[in-house]
């Protein structure tokens, strides 16, 4: 069974995994390498195996296809979320993302303009708790 791989950042074209119980093992990222060069739509592969970290950059065009190979490596076990039919929604940034998160952990829509209300109700107590007001 392959190493379990996490996909610890994922941004349009960029993807950074990490492979913690590969650490320190440059046989096995030596030949990762090698298959990650080899996928169509690589641009850049950058390896660290000290700390188990891979990182991809891609055509975002092609980001599907990208971690479809992944999850096809004999190298590499992805978690099942993140499967090429899942990978083909980017994962933007801004506020959109931020209502795909919300959207994904509750079960009922969540008004932005809460959360933003309840971080800032947070600050504003704990400056009154520092007496900084």
């Amino acid at each position: 069974m392959p190493p379990a791989a996490k996909i610890v950042h994922q941004t349009r074209g960029r993807l950074r995994l990490r492979i913690a119980e590969k650490r320190k093992d440059l046989p096995y990222f030596l030949e990762l390498y090698e298959q990650l060069r080899q996928t169509p739509g690589v641009d850049e592969v950058t390896m660290n195996p000290v700390t188990g970290s891979v990182l991809l950059r891609f055509d975002a065009e092609r980001s599907g296809r990208v971690i479809g190979t992944l999850a096809d490596s004999p190298l590499i076990a992805l978690p099942s979320q993140y499967s090429a039919t899942s990978s083909k929604q980017e994962q933007g940034g801004g506020p959109g993302r931020i209502e795909r998160f919300l959207a994904s952990e509750g079960t009922s829509p969540t008004d932005p303009r809460t959360i933003v209300f309840l971080i800032m109700l947070g600050v504003s107590i704990r400056q009154l708790l520092k007496g900084q007001v």
